[in-house]
C-alpha cells in the first residue's frame, strides 16, 4: 500500500506516521509533502493508493488541500486526521471516505481506516462500472438536507469509537461463520495482537480448548434467551501465554448483511482470581486462628444453647464437639455461682450490647474448676431482639496463683516499709501516678500521705524552691535514661516553716521483657549528716586555707625579712671593721641604711598585725567626717618628698572639700598602699595619675599606673593575703596591701575594682558612698 501523508506543517504528523510503519510491516510506503507550499497538484499524489490529510486547529487550509487534492485525483481516497469533531464533519462532506481524531490516532487504528476505505474505494468503482450512480452528500433527499444527516451519523460515529476505544474490557464484534470481524484496542493490548493477526479468527480460538465446547453453549443459550451471558475462562493470547477472563457474549443484528452477529466483552480478572484465591486461603488462616487461639470462643443463640466453640475451649473443658454444640446450654459449663453472677449482668449486657472482663469459674467434664475472664458482644436482628452473643474466654489461672502471691509479697512489703524510719514509694515510670507512700513520709516531711492519694500535691512540692529546677532535671534525667540507680539530695521545706535535707534513691523495676514500667524510691532525713558533712567541710577549707595562708606568709617573711636583716648585718660589719677609717657621714650613711630596713620590717609588722586583726574582727574602727581631697593631698606630698618618686605622681581634684564619713587612718592606709603598689610596679620615670571625682551619690578615687601589669592568672587571687603576681620579680612586697585595702575600704561600705592588662599597666577604682 503506498499512502501519501500531506501536513500542514513539517513533522505534525511525524509520530502518527511512525506508529503506522509499526504496525504495518515492510510492505508499507509512505510519501509525505507539505499541503500549503508544494500543493498536491506537483506531488507523487497520482502513485499513491490512498492519501492522509492533515485538519489542524490552527488553520482553516485543510478544507482547500482536500478540495485541491479531489480535483486534481478523484479516484485517490482521503482520510482525514482531524483536531475537534467538527472537522470530522466538513471533511466528511467535503467529500474524503474517512476521518480520525488525532488525539485518539494510533498506528493500529489509522491501519484499519485506511484498509475500509480502500475496501470501500473499490467496491464503489465496482457498482459505478456496472452503472450505479454516487450520491451527492449535498443532495437532498424527501426534503431533508443530508448536510444535517451526515453531521448526525459522524458524531454517532466518533462518539462509537471513543466509546470502544475508551473501554478497559476488550470487545470483539464476530460472526460464528466468519469469525472476528472487529475488535477494539483493548482487545488487541489483551491478547496480544496486531489486526491482521485478529481479524477472521475463530473465537473458539482465543480461549483454551476446555472451554471451547462450553463456549459454543453459552453462545447457543445467548442465542435462545436474547441475553448476555457471562463465564469466567482462560483466555489464550496469540503469543501462547494465558490470562484469567470473564466473557459475555450477548447476539445483535448487524444490518451489513443480514447475518447474525455477536458482541463478546472480555475483562482480565486474573487480579480478581489472585484475590479470590487469597481470601479463600485467608479464609482457611481465620478458621485455623479461630480454633487455635490462645483463648477460648463460643457463640450461643437466644436460648442459651452453645451453637459454635472453637478447640481450645473444648480442650479446657475436655468435651468433644458433638457433645457441645445443640446439645448443652451455657448453665452447664458453669459454676452455681457464675450463673448467679451471668443473670446479674444478663440485662445490662443486653442493654448495652457488650460484656468486658467478667470473672467467673467454667466446670469441665471432670468436675474441676478453673478462673476464667470472659468478654461478650450481642448481635441484634432487624427488630432490635438479641438472637446471638459471640464471647472470647482466657483461662486466668496463672493470673489467680500470681495475683495471690503478690498478695502476699504485697503484705510482707508493707510490714517492713512501715516499720523502717526511711520514707518508701512507688510510683509509675512516666510518674503520673503515684503507688504508694510509707508513713515515714509525714514524719519527714510533716505532710500527709492522703493529699498525695487525692493528687493535691506532689512529691516534688515540699522540695526547697531554690533546689526544685535542679531536681527535676536529675528526675527527667534519670527516668529517660533508665539508670538502674539514681539519687539526689536536696533540701526540704516542712509545713511547720522547718528546712531539712533529704536524700532520695530509686531504683527502675521492669517486667519480664525488660521494660520498665515503675520506681521505688527510698528517701531518708539527712539533715544531721549533712550538718556534719558541712562542719568538716568548713574545717577542712580553713585548714586548707591556714596552710596556704602558712605557706605565702614564710615565703613572704623568708624575702621580706632576710634581704633586710642580710642589709643589717652586712651594715653593721662594715661599722664594726672600718669604723676607724670612715668619716662621720660615712657612718651616718650605713646608720641610715639600717634604720629605713629596720623601719620596712617593722612596716611588715604592722601589715601583718593589721591582717590579723581584721580576720580577728578587732579592727578598731573610728568614722569622722572628714575632707578626702586634703587627705588625698598630703598623702601625695609624703610621696613626692622622697628623692625616688619625686616628678612622679600627678594628683587631680575637686575644687573644693570633699566631705564624708571615714577614718581617717584606715582609709589613709588603703589610699597609701594603693598609690604604694602604682609606684613600685611601674619603671621609675613613669607617672602615676591619682584623681578624685564626686557625684550627688558616691566619691570616686582612681590610681592609674602604666607598669608591669597583672597576669590574666593572677588577677582572681589579688584579695588573697600573702599572694603576689608571678611577674613582680625582685620589687619587695608583703602581698597584704591590696588584702588591707578591701577590707578598710568595705568598712566603708565602699568597693574596688582593679583592671589591668599585663606589660602595659593597671587601674584602681575605688568607689565611696557619701551617705555611708
Amino acid at each position: 500500500m503506498h499512502i501519501l501523508v500531506v501536513e500542514q506543517q513539517k513533522g505534525s504528523l511525524s509520530l502518527i506516521v511512525r506508529r503506522l510503519k509499526a504496525v504495518a510491516g515492510k510492505g508499507l510506503k509512505v510519501s509525505r509533502i507539505l499541503g500549503e507550499q508544494e500543493g498536491i497538484q506537483d506531488g507523487p499524489s497520482h502513485q499513491a493508493d490512498i492519501a492522509v490529510i492533515e485538519f489542524p486547529e490552527s488553520t482553516a487550509h485543510g478544507p482547500a488541500v482536500l478540495e485541491q487534492h479531489l480535483k486534481y485525483y478523484p479516484h485517490i481516497p482521503v482520510v482525514v486526521i482531524a483536531s475537534n469533531e467538527q472537522h470530522t464533519v466538513d471533511a466528511f462532506q467535503g467529500g474524503a471516505q474517512g476521518f480520525l481524531l488525532k488525539t485518539e490516532c494510533s498506528g493500529r487504528l489509522l491501519l484499519r481506516e485506511l484498509r475500509n476505505v480502500c475496501a470501500k474505494a473499490s467496491l464503489r468503482q465496482g457498482m459505478d462500472s456496472h452503472g450505479y450512480s454516487s450520491a451527492n452528500p449535498n443532495e437532498t433527499i424527501g426534503g431533508e438536507s443530508s448536510k444535517g444527516r451526515t453531521q448526525e451519523l459522524v458524531s454517532a460515529r466518533v462518539r462509537i469509537e471513543a466509546i470502544l476505544n475508551g473501554s478497559s474490557n476488550g470487545i470483539l464484534l464476530f460472526r460464528p461463520d466468519a469469525g472476528v470481524e472487529h475488535a477494539n484496542e483493548a482487545a488487541y493490548r489483551l491478547f496480544h495482537a496486531s489486526e491482521d493477526g485478529f481479524t477472521g479468527r475463530s473465537p473458539e480460538e482465543l480461549f483454551c480448548p476446555e472451554y471451547r465446547g462450553l463456549l459454543q453453549e453459552v453462545i447457543d443459550d445467548a442465542v435462545s434467551q436474547d441475553s448476555v451471558q457471562q463465564i469466567d475462562v482462560t483466555a489464550l493470547r496469540l503469543d501462547g501465554s494465558t490470562f484469567d477472563a470473564q466473557i459475555g457474549i450477548a447476539p445483535i443484528e448487524y444490518l451489513g448483511n443480514g447475518g447474525k452477529h455477536f458482541v463478546c466483552t472480555v475483562q482480565d480478572i486474573t487480579t480478581r482470581k489472585e484475590l479470590e484465591f487469597s481470601l479463600l486461603h485467608y479464609a482457611d488462616e481465620l478458621y485455623d486462628l479461630y480454633n487455635q487461639a490462645p483463648c477460648g470462643y463460643y457463640s450461643t443463640d437466644e436460648r442459651g444453647i452453645i451453637i459454635q466453640i472453637n478447640d481450645t475451649q473444648l480442650n479446657w473443658l475436655g468435651y468433644r464437639r458433638d457433645e457441645v454444640i445443640h446439645e448443652m446450654t451455657i448453665d452447664r459449663i458453669l459454676t452455681p455461682e457464675s450463673v448467679t453472677t451471668g443473670a446479674i449482668t444478663y440485662d445490662g449486657f443486653i442493654k448495652k450490647g457488650w460484656l468486658k472482663d467478667l470473672e467467673i469459674e467454667f466446670v469441665r467434664k471432670d468436675g474441676t474448676v478453673f478462673p476464667a475472664m470472659v468478654s461478650a458482644t450481642a448481635i441484634y436482628d432487624e427488630t432490635g431482639r438479641c438472637t446471638m452473643s459471640r464471647s472470647t474466654v482466657f483461662d486466668i489461672t496463672d493470673r489467680k496463683l500470681a495475683e495471690n502471691a503478690l498478695r502476699e509479697s504485697e503484705e510482707k512489703f508493707r510490714q517492713i516499709a512501715e516499720n523502717i524510719d526511711p520514707a518508701l514509694f512507688i510510683v509509675t515510670d512516666d510518674r503520673q501516678q503515684i503507688l504508694y507512700v510509707s508513713p515515714a513520709y509525714e514524719t519527714i516531711t510533716g505532710r500527709t500521705r492522703q493529699s498525695l492519694c487525692d493528687g493535691t500535691t506532689s512529691l516534688l512540692d515540699f522540695v526547697h524552691p531554690e533546689d526544685q529546677t535542679r531536681i527535676k532535671i536529675e528526675t527527667d534525667t534519670g527516668f529517660s535514661s533508665r539508670n538502674p540507680y539514681t539519687s539526689s539530695e536536696f533540701r526540704i521545706v516542712r509545713t511547720d516553716g522547718r528546712t531539712r535535707w533529704a536524700q532520695v534513691r530509686a531504683f527502675p523495676i521492669a517486667d519480664g521483657s525488660g521494660r520498665v514500667y515503675r520506681r521505688i524510691g527510698i528517701m531518708e532525713d539527712i539533715t544531721d549528716h549533712k550538718s556534719f558533712e558541712e562542719i568538716l567541710e568548713r574545717a577542712l577549707q580553713q585548714e586548707k586555707e591556714l596552710g596556704d595562708l602558712k605557706s605565702r606568709f614564710v615565703s613572704m617573711a623568708s624575702h621580706e625579712f632576710r634581704t633586710p636583716l642580710a642589709t643589717i648585718l652586712a651594715t653593721t660589719e662594715s661599722l664594726s671593721t672600718y669604723r676607724q677609717k670612715m668619716d662621720d657621714a660615712q657612718i651616718d650613711a650605713r646608720l641610715d641604711k639600717i634604720r629605713q630596713q629596720v623601719i620596712h620590717m617593722k612596716e611588715v609588722m604592722d601589715d601583718v598585725l593589721q591582717l590579723t586583726r581584721i580576720q580577728a574582727g578587732r579592727i578598731d574602727f573610728r568614722p569622722v567626717e572628714a575632707d578626702l581631697d586634703a587627705l588625698c593631698r598630703d598623702i601625695v606630698e609624703e610621696f613626692r618628698s622622697r628623692a625616688e618618686y619625686e616628678n612622679r605622681i600627678e594628683y587631680s581634684g575637686e575644687a573644693g572639700p570633699v566631705v564624708l564619713t571615714m577614718d581617717p587612718r584606715l582609709m589613709r592606709q588603703a589610699i597609701t598602699n594603693l598609690l604604694s603598689n602604682a609606684l613600685k610596679y611601674s619603671a621609675s620615670n613613669d607617672l602615676v595619675a591619682i584623681r578624685l571625682q564626686r557625684t550627688e551619690s558616691q566619691v570616686t578615687l582612681q590610681v592609674q599606673d602604666d607598669g608591669i601589669g597583672i597576669p590574666p592568672e593572677d588577677q582572681k587571687h589579688l584579695f588573697e593575703p600573702f599572694h603576689r603576681a608571678k611577674n613582680v620579680g625582685a620589687v619587695s612586697g608583703t602581698g597584704l596591701g591590696l588584702n588591707i585595702a578591701l577590707q578598710a575600704i568595705s568598712l566603708h561600705c565602699g568597693s574596688i575594682e582593679i583592671t589591668s592588662t599585663q606589660d602595659e599597666g593597671t587601674t584602681v577604682v575605688v568607689i565611696l558612698p557619701l551617705a555611708a
